[in-house]
């Protein structure tokens, strides 16, 4: 046991709170998660009665997860020198099981901190060896007394020894790096470009057995009892991608099925993450099962399937990672509980571009590639310009076969409100409007940026935009910018842009009270199908009303800007009509939070060492992620990860600089 723990200067233990301080970076996962400040005392784990503790050893430190109980810190306060014996045994057990599951609550902190933050393998392995030696220097404390304790001495060291082992930590970070099957594929990446006596360039792509994954994440403690497999509702309500004809359809013919939406997506890492400098982006595939009806979505429900290099992906237009879904997918059944259900592909979720070259479209979007853009129908984008309502496009020009012969019709029709609106049409729309606005004098570039910073500072953190609006200066450039090869849109992220969209028509109101009507309309048809498309369920007739509205904006689009060209996302609004009979709520096929898993795979890869297979170690890193979560899970029984209530409306109220009191919702 002498080996097992040993004393800590307590210049390390200072050192410590400085490091474990610094670690907390909430902007590093940007989830749901809060992050509070804590004090963890590790006190005295023999409570002598009647005797002073002394000072306890102190760790500040970030709690993982604020929708978790909190335990009572723990107390271990030492005094070497009882006053008086201990003869109850009984309560020395007591003291010592007490002891014990405060012991194993350590872990738990310790799994909860790693969870919270992604840290690279070594800071890891430096938060557990630093709690190691705290634990140590408190179990060397409690031997002491042991020593001069001769009838609590042969119980409470039983349990001592227990905590000793808990000490030493070392099959912890072997648990959590495990080493979890993972498969890898050499895909030969042949282009047109290569000669015909060179050698075929290869890499890997990096993936996990779907049926081993699917099993173990639906059958987890705090999944399971989620599960549902819902009959095809018939009332009016539609709340999730359960509700529409694909799914009615799988349902018909085998009752029991697990649908499984996979997403792709490529991630920019802006700086070099192989062996040459153009190297620089990652193809991330993962998936996520709606039958786990949740009262809100985590960041947990997304599941890690294929990572692979992004230019290797592109060269053979992702068709070799079709090719591991499609294996993968084959005869797919797994054991739900008791029982072996099948899993079937239901949807096919991503960008533009991913989703149009795995179903061998054009992923090209300008107007010289003008056939094949649309996954709904056979417009042209000439044809963009004049359908631009749903009730235009004839039937006979909607698509009735797959473009791919190696995925069903349904798969085709695969929209995503997040690029669409998210990153397209509201970030476009947005600057359009700024513009003709200063274009047409109704108010200064710099009067727009000091309304707008005047509403960005009342917003909440998470929705603030004025500092991505940069200064007024910026926003004049990107105004008088004629390049037509640049986007024509502030440098605002996709939530950033819907939250100035909500503020336009307040920035509008005390700007110009009295003109600029026609563009407020714009701005109010757009704001409403952003809300229908982000709300959390629909009526039946709220369809109509989306369809309408949608209508509605494309045409008054058109008559406002008769030379603004209508693109693939601005068609793609077309289609969302057969889009909710296919698939059911909108906003359950946004990829809005997948992108958010994205931020989180580019931390994790930024801070790895390993540079030479980056998508083994994006995989590895992905999977160390899942193992803490599932470690997690079995040593504190009380957390819940799926545990969040439903986010109820958010009302902003503005003070606006004429008096006047706005919300934004």
């Amino acid at each position: 046991m002498g080996k097992l723990h040993y004393r800590v200067p307590i210049t390390d233990v200072e050192d410590t709170i400085l490091m474990l301080e610094e670690s907390d970076n909430e902007d590093l996962m940007n989830t749901d998660y809060e992050t509070d400040d804590d004090v963890v005392n590790f006190s005295s784990l023999s409570r002598i009665r009647g005797n002073p503790a002394p000072v306890a050893v102190s760790v500040a430190a970030p709690v993982a997860d604020s929708t978790v109980d909190q335990h009572e810190p723990m107390d271990v306060g030492i005094d070497n020198n009882p006053t008086d014996v201990i003869t109850d045994t009984s309560t020395v057990e007591s003291n010592a099981n007490d002891s014990l599951m405060k012991a194993n609550w350590i872990e738990t902190f310790i799994l909860k901190l790693l969870y919270k933050t992604p840290f690279s393998d070594s800071t890891m392995e430096s938060v557990i060896e630093t709690v190691r030696k705290i634990i140590s220097k408190v179990c060397d404390d409690i031997v002491n007394i042991c020593q001069s304790n001769q009838y609590a001495n042969g119980d409470v060291l039983k349990y001592i020894s227990d905590l000793c082992e808990l000490a030493s930590m070392t099959d912890l970070v072997k648990k959590i790096n495990g080493r979890e099957e993972i498969k890898e594929k050499i895909v030969h990446a042949d282009t047109a470009a290569r000669g015909v006596d060179e050698a075929p360039s290869t890499h890997s792509a990096s993936y996990i057995s779907l049926k081993d994954s699917i099993e173990k994440y639906i059958n987890m403690r705090h999944i399971l009892p989620y599960v549902q497999f819902p009959h095809p509702p018939d009332q009016n309500a539609i709340d999730s991608c359960l509700n529409g004809l694909a799914y009615r359809t799988i349902y018909n013919k085998h009752k029991k099925f697990l649908a499984v939406n996979v997403y792709i997506d490529d991630i920019s890492m802006n700086t070099a993450i192989g062996s040459y400098s153009n190297n620089n982006g990652i193809t991330n595939v993962s998936y996520s099962i709606p039958n786990v009806v949740r009262q809100r979505s985590t960041l947990d429900n997304i599941q890690p399937f294929i990572v692979t290099l992004s230019e290797h992906a592109k060269k053979n237009s992702y068709q070799e990672i079709l090719k591991i879904i499609k294996d993968e997918f084959e005869g797919l059944e797994v054991r739900v509980g008791e029982e072996m259900i099948p899993c079937k592909l239901f949807m096919l979720k991503g960008d533009n571009l991913a989703v149009n070259s795995i179903l061998k479209l054009s992923a090209s979007f300008s107007p010289l590639s003008s056939t094949n853009q649309c996954r709904f129908c056979h417009c042209t984008y000439e044809q963009f310009q004049e359908y631009i309502s749903s009730s235009l496009i004839p039937r006979r020009m909607i698509r009735v076969s797959s473009t791919n012969e190696l995925l069903p019709l349904p798969l085709n029709r695969s929209l995503d409100p997040f690029h669409d609106l998210h990153e397209g049409v509201v970030p476009q729309i947005t600057f359009l409007l700024i513009r003709r606005g200063v274009q047409q004098r109704v108010f200064s570039t710099r009067a727009f940026y000091d309304t707008a910073v005047e509403i960005s500072k009342q917003l909440k953190n998470h929705t603030k935009f004025h500092d991505s609006l940069n200064s007024a200066e910026n926003m004049t450039w990107h105004i008088n910018n004629t390049d037509v090869t640049k986007k024509t849109t502030l440098r605002l992220n996709g939530s950033q842009s819907v939250t100035l969209l909500y503020a336009l028509p307040i920035i509008f109101d005390m700007l110009c009270p009295n003109g600029f009507n026609m563009e407020k309309e714009l701005t109010s048809k757009l704001i409403d199908i952003v809300r229908y498309c982000t709300s959390n369920t629909m009526q039946n007739n709220e369809v109509v009303v989306l369809d309408s509205s949608i209508t509605d904006f494309l045409k008054l689009l058109k008559n406002m800007e008769p030379s603004f060209a209508i693109s693939i996302k601005f068609h793609n609004l077309c289609h969302y009509k057969l889009m909710i009979e296919t698939y059911g709520l909108p906003k359950s096929w946004s990829c809005e939070r997948e992108e958010s898993t994205n931020a989180v795979l580019k931390q994790l890869v930024l801070i790895s060492k390993n540079r030479v297979n980056v998508p083994k170690t994006c995989f590895r890193k992905l999977m160390q992620r899942k193992r803490l979560l599932e470690m997690l899970m079995e040593s504190d029984p009380s957390f819940d990860p799926s545990n969040k209530p439903v986010v109820a409306q958010q009302v902003t109220r503005i003070i606006g600089s004429n008096g006047k009191i706005y919300e934004i919702k």
